[in-house]
């Protein structure tokens, strides 16, 4: 009988944010979520100002966009560099090089399915030199496109790339007994590199999402296969392990960026497959509280579940109603009707929180938020920060709360240009923003990025023999 591979938890790395990279980051953040309201419109058969988007994408600093052509299809894809990163063992073809592999750090990304290797150079026996993939056999329709990668670094443009898509066996998770394969695409390095990669972890439905071009003409043409993501693919080669992934982030350490997130439990932060992040749980495993993944179009492209609601206060306090299009409405431009009800989705890709406009500024009413045109983003004063009650989220019958220091972006992370403008004395920035002007995101309201599950712990659980029928996503209060 085949020895059953033991679930492993691995420690991440943490982002290293600084103060003169919080605006990139804020920025990729905006980039992330137009490029989102893009694809998530362009599948539902909606019409999108897709230049308009893409004008601003041009316009960020620092924002990588990659693009991936053979013949049609082409594909678009945008990351960043302030993820939560797991080291991957992968192979490699280098001669001389034993053993035939290399350690990556590759960033976590429930946004996107398809991995990436390779920005950075490798060292081997102390010369740096491009990665280069061993030859294996095709396992997918897309092995061997061709990729072109457009790296970000300034309004004017930024640096050219190439890559190839590979399918790939035999990589581990350093410390783990289980093999997976992964289709990924094998980027040149970077001029001005700050990752190995990406480990991709969103549904296999992106690959649908992506723009697809046909004579120069963008269009939505799905493949005959998908790109499974690298949990899938561990699952896929490993049955026996519980179908489950724990996600337990801790928020970005604003004292010293060098030194890991501590708690009196655990030093950085953590992901689990194949168990339950139990022993960080407030009342263990049975302090999870699990609701259903939802398989509607828009969740079928994203981790989207339903929310009750959001209060100001405590869990007792109203849910914030807000205008949303009645989708059972007959007339063809959906009436809006006052709700509190809510569908989320979450982002280990974004340091931000994102909400339906007209359900953030019912938020910023209740806690006093107004705009500040200075930098373009929501802030409190000093004064109403003292009082300023709690964010609760209401998931599955239980509430979630973030306290008024959690609703704010640490001082010692704001941009430094920030601090010059004498209308910013004594402001807090709020950590939640709305959505892009002009943008949405189908009948999602709410992005819960990392600064939203970096408070909690989160865990994705697939169907498992008698235990769920359905996929799950499980929410629970950290150890105190």
């Amino acid at each position: 009988m085949a020895k059953v591979p033991e679930p492993i938890e691995v420690h991440l790395g943490s982002p290293k944010i600084t103060a003169d990279g919080m605006e990139e980051q804020l920025f990729h953040d905006q980039v992330r979520q137009l490029r989102l309201s893009k694809y998530i419109n362009a599948a539902l058969g909606r019409k999108v100002e897709a230049q308009g988007i893409d004008a601003k994408v041009r316009g960020v600093q620092a924002t990588r966009v990659l693009g991936l052509k053979k013949r049609p299809p082409g594909m678009n894809l945008a990351t960043y560099d302030g993820y939560y990163s797991i080291n991957v063992q992968v192979p490699m073809k280098v001669q001389g090089k034993s053993p035939p592999y290399v350690i990556m750090a590759l960033h976590i990304d429930t946004g996107s399915n398809l991995s990436t290797l390779g920005e950075r150079k490798i060292h081997i026996e102390g010369e740096e030199k491009e990665y280069i993939p061993p030859d294996m056999p095709k396992r997918t329709d897309y092995h061997g496109f061709k990729c072109k990668g457009e790296y970000m670094i300034g309004p004017n443009g930024g640096e050219k790339l190439d890559g190839i898509i590979h399918d790939l066996t035999g990589l581990k998770i350093p410390g783990s007994e289980f093999e997976f394969d992964l289709t990924a695409c094998v980027i040149k390095p970077r001029v001005r590199p700050v990752t190995d990669g990406i480990f991709g972890l969103g549904r296999e439905a992106l690959t649908n999402q992506y723009d697809y071009e046909f004579d120069g003409n963008i269009v939505m043409e799905p493949q005959p296969t998908l790109i499974a993501n690298a949990f899938d693919e561990i699952m896929k080669k490993n049955p026996a392990l519980v179908p489950v992934i724990g996600f337990y982030f801790l928020p970005l350490n604003a004292e010293n960026v060098n030194q890991e997130p501590k708690t009196a439990k655990q030093v950085g932060s953590h992901l689990t497959i194949g168990k339950i992040a139990h022993k960080y749980i407030e009342g263990g495993e049975a302090g999870i509280n699990w609701v259903k993944l939802l398989h509607d179009d828009t969740g079928k492209m994203q981790y989207k579940f339903f929310m009750e609601g959001i209060s100001c206060g405590t869990h007792e306090d109203e849910k914030i109603k807000f205008q949303k299009p009645d989708r059972n409405a007959h007339s063809e431009g959906h009436e809006n009707k006052p709700t509190s009800n809510i569908f989320a989705i979450i982002d280990t890709g974004c340091q931000s929180i994102f909400m339906d406009q007209d359900l953030f500024h019912r938020y910023a009413t209740c806690i006093g938020g107004a705009y500040m045109p200075q930098i373009g983003y929501y802030a409190v004063t000093e004064e109403q920060f003292k009082t300023m009650p709690d964010l609760v989220f209401h998931i599955g019958g239980k509430s979630y709360s973030l306290d008024r220091h959690s609703q704010v972006m640490p001082l010692k992370l704001w941009p430094p240009y920030w601090h010059g403008f004498d209308a910013m004395k004594d402001l807090q920035v709020l950590v939640s923003q709305p959505y892009v002007s002009g943008s949405k995101l189908g009948d999602i309201d709410v992005l819960l990025g990392a600064a939203f599950m970096s408070h909690f712990i989160c865990h994705i659980h697939m169907p498992y023999k008698k235990k769920f029928t359905e996929e799950m996503f499980g929410i629970a209060h950290q150890l105190k």
